[in-house]
């Protein structure tokens, strides 16, 4: 009688549930690669809008006082208001989660934001006209992120004299 070879049915089982247990452990590592790579890709979106939206703030503030008809009108915990380069008096704000330029929306799921204009010598004021410098802040978390985004800089309005600068 002639042996024939071959598997037995215990052998091809036990081979299917090895190689079934490996699949599903490279998918799961593969799953979190994934996860971790969308998780990523929205905070760099997130990121590169704030800093769009904190630069557009920074450039406008800092021509701000180029001309004589240019300059800070008031300066609020929550926005500021100013006349811009080509004569408009406009403000940045910060209203329903979201900052805007006037009515434009610049940065949404903002959540907290803060604006502190400062006299020459250092100390805080609400005075547009005594403003030399403009503190911006604030804090973005879109939907699906756990960590805040902040974000945080001083604009020194130009062609002004600075003594006893602190």
């Amino acid at each position: 009688m002639k042996k024939e070879g071959g598997f037995t049915l215990v052998e091809i089982v036990l081979t299917i549930a090895l190689v079934s247990i490996l699949f599903a452990s490279a998918g799961l590592i593969l799953r979190q690669g994934l996860d971790s790579y969308a998780h990523i890709s929205e905070r760099s979106a997130n990121l590169q809008a704030a800093r769009y939206a904190m630069e557009r703030m920074s450039r406008e503030l800092e021509l701000v006082g180029d001309e004589s008809s240019t300059n800070i009108q008031s300066i609020q915990s929550n926005s500021v208001s100013f006349v811009d380069s080509d004569s408009i008096t406009t403000d940045f704000n910060f209203t329903n989660q979201a900052l805007y330029r006037g009515t434009d929306l610049l940065l949404s799921n903002v959540t907290s934001a803060t604006f502190t204009g400062f006299k020459d010598n250092g100390n805080t004021t609400s005075s547009g006209q005594q403003t030399r410098r403009v503190r911006i802040e604030f804090s973005t978390l879109p939907p699906g992120q756990t960590a805040p985004l902040t974000l945080r800089t001083d604009v020194f309005i130009r062609n002004y004299l600075y003594e006893n600068f602190q």
